[in-house]
């Protein structure tokens, strides 16, 4: 029989279990240092290539550019996207972070650059165990890209059905739009997410169901 004063903190012990124990795991790891395979490329009338540049969260040299420009062919839209991974991640928390510049960004090249104009998106996909997926749009205006590097953070929490992993996408779209550039630089993008340890519920699901009886055994008397 548990002691009154473990009972009281059992609900205490167990969050503090969960805490210790739920570890961020690495889903996707990438500094594109000369490899591309584990993605998908849709170039999409623009070109998705390896250059030498690096973000500022890691070491290396290279990273990966999506370059659009319909002055070369219109539409243009790169899309880079890994896809379904890391294995069922129903509702767990995730974090995703990468490093990104703009080095060539302009909606009219006539005029020359126009930093805070073009369009980058990154979504992030919770895979339905079938076909289908929900999304969440991470970067999109009203932010643009910088012409320097800059780390960009998410936290957000998959989807209830994510039985299929995820996907990341990264676009840079001038769309249709007349004499628009922009050269997406991407590097070091990571993903991680906070499992659950089955004991870790089974514990604390233990604990609060004692306490639960307890309280019933005291009020009856």
């Amino acid at each position: 029989m548990l002691s009154k004063k473990l009972l009281k903190y059992a609900p205490v012990l167990a969050l503090s279990m969960f805490a210790t124990t739920a570890n961020a795991a690495t889903v996707v790891n990438e500094d594109f240092e000369g490899d591309l395979s584990a993605w998908f490329e849709f170039p999409n009338g623009g070109t998705i290539s390896l250059v030498a540049d690096n973000g500022p969260s890691a070491g290396g040299s290279q990273a990966v550019s999506l370059y659009a420009d319909t002055t070369v062919a219109s539409p243009a839209f790169p899309i880079l996207k890994i896809e379904r991974v890391g294995g069922n991640l129903s509702g767990l928390p995730v974090t995703v972070q990468f490093d990104a510049r703009a080095p060539i960004q302009t909606v009219d090249s006539t005029v020359g650059d126009q930093v805070g104009k073009v369009v980058f998106i990154a979504e992030l996909f919770s895979e339905f165990a079938s076909d289908g997926a929900t999304n969440e749009i991470l970067f999109a205006p009203p932010t643009f890209l910088d012409e320097g590097w800059n780390t960009y953070t998410f936290n957000t929490t998959l989807g209830p059905d994510a039985a299929g992993g995820l996907s990341l996408l990264f676009k840079a779209d001038c769309g249709a739009a007349a004499n628009c550039a922009l050269d997406a630089v991407i590097d070091n993008v990571s993903v991680s997410a906070v499992p659950v340890p089955a004991a870790v519920w089974l514990f604390g699901s233990g604990l609060l169901g004692l306490v639960g009886v307890a309280r019933r055994r005291k009020s009856k008397v």
